[in-house]
């Protein structure tokens, strides 16, 4: 078995359904699903998606953990030598077979490909992989800098084979938050990687949706999404990556004005700096400094 493909589900059947369709049948391909406690609203268990496909298993998990645990739970199942994780929203495209193909006799640690975006209505291009493409075009000007960015800023799973010893033997796996479950595990396989080869053909599409994970703008997805950059500037920062996260320094910008505007909010993302191991000195300093430049933009605001 060459290839094992995780997709985590949850009450999405129809797009489950052609998310496997895209799939190409092959002996050396499995496919494994996990279903996230859907809902019997949505979906007809006894009709689920890939419960008669050939090289196929469906699990049916209850916990209701997110796509971060179901994809913890199908790895140590799969048998392929690379994992390949897809969004059951999205699918793959026409040449993702001609990839398969190709790496099938091939031991990388792993192989970054290409991918476009539409919206899920309109089927027309959306700009959900622009940072994507941004980065094949920096690799292509500068080989050197651009692998830097593929392995520490190319933070969502698809996309990717990850030859499946290099998550094993490291013990890599996806994070418990509600939101960026995947930032930690796509920075720790990037670290670990050493074969790695740049694929620029485009073998997968991501959908554009309302109500997708990515739009999430609870209380709770905020928080998490504010600790998961975080933990992902503090590894860069323990490992001498110079390399800045842009989401993130506007987090921070944001905190430092919850300082006034929303002390309670203020306490809380304080308390997540400190829990990934922010000193007081490093956070007060940039908090400061924003400060600094909020007051700055006020000012020449004024005078204008």
């Amino acid at each position: 078995m060459n290839y094992s493909i995780i997709i985590p589900h949850k009450n999405t059947p129809d797009l489950l359904k052609r998310c496997i369709n895209s799939i190409p049948v092959r002996k050396d391909l499995e496919i494994i699903i996990v279903d996230d406690n859907s809902s019997e609203k949505f979906v007809d268990f006894d009709n689920f998606p890939g419960l008669h496909r050939e090289n196929t298993t469906v699990i049916f998990n209850k916990e209701g953990k997110g796509a971060g645990n179901a994809r913890n739970i199908a790895i140590p199942k799969a048998k392929g030598k690379y994992i390949i994780f897809a969004d059951s929203d999205d699918f793959f495209n026409s040449c993702f077979n001609d990839i398969l193909d190709d790496y099938s006799n091939m031991n990388f640690d792993v192989v970054y490909f290409n991918a476009n975006s539409v919206n899920s209505t309109t089927f027309k291009p959306s700009n959900r992989v622009d940072h994507l493409h941004v980065f094949f075009h920096n690799y292509k000007r500068n080989p050197s800098d651009g692998l830097i960015q593929f392995k520490y800023m190319f933070t969502e799973p698809w996309c990717k084979l990850i030859n499946r010893d290099i998550i094993i033997n490291n013990n890599i796996t996806f994070g418990k938050t509600s939101v960026d479950e995947d930032v930690v595990f796509a920075i720790n396989v990037g670290h670990v990687s050493n074969k790695i080869f740049i694929d620029i053909r485009e073998g997968y599409c991501v959908i554009d949706r309302e109500g997708s994970l990515c739009k999430t703008t609870s209380n709770e997805a905020n928080n998490d999404r504010f600790s998961v950059h975080s933990m992902w500037n503090k590894f860069l920062m323990e490992r001498g990556i110079k390399l800045t996260i842009p989401r993130f320094e506007y987090m921070m910008y944001l905190m430092s004005q919850m300082l006034y505007k929303d002390p309670k909010q203020f306490i809380e993302r304080y308390r997540i700096l400190r829990t990934n191991r922010y000193s007081h000195y490093s956070i007060i300093k940039r908090i400061f400094s924003n400060i600094i430049v909020t007051i700055k933009l006020k000012i020449r605001k004024i005078h204008i």
